[in-house]
């Protein structure tokens, strides 16, 4: 299953991903990889952010 539309952070990616999907239709990739580093990272992230990393 793939998604796309609106999944712009990785909290959404995050979740659609846990609800089954193994395909992610992005131009978001690059913002969603800086936040999962941030996680892996055990750093907080804002899961709205819309460009770069943006730490809370």
């Amino acid at each position: 299953m793939k998604a796309a539309g609106g999944i712009d952070n990785y909290k959404l990616a995050n979740n659609v991903m846990a609800a089954g999907v193994t395909k992610i239709g992005t131009s978001s990739g690059h913002i969603i990889m800086d936040q999962l580093n941030q996680v892996l990272d055990n750093q907080k992230v804002d899961p709205n952010q819309k460009t770069g990393p943006r730490l809370i």
